[in-house]
């Protein structure tokens, strides 16, 4: 994730900043690729401990 912040102080130190044409598209695909990561690793995350998921579950449904 930092090679992200690091491409865009990178990137935010082009001068005339508002004529490059492409940038935009990098930021799309940039933007895609730092939410695609943090989707990913939530689920990584969820399938890594599917026992918690059922403990709470458990839990919210006996201690009403």
């Amino acid at each position: 994730m930092s090679i992200f912040g690091v491409a865009e102080i990178f990137i935010s130190q082009i001068p005339d900043f508002q004529n490059l044409s492409g940038l935009s598209f990098i930021a799309a695909v940039m933007s895609f690729g730092y939410s695609s990561i943090g989707i990913a690793l939530s689920i990584a995350k969820i399938a890594g401990s599917p026992l918690h998921l059922i403990n709470t579950f458990y839990y919210l449904h006996n201690h009403e």
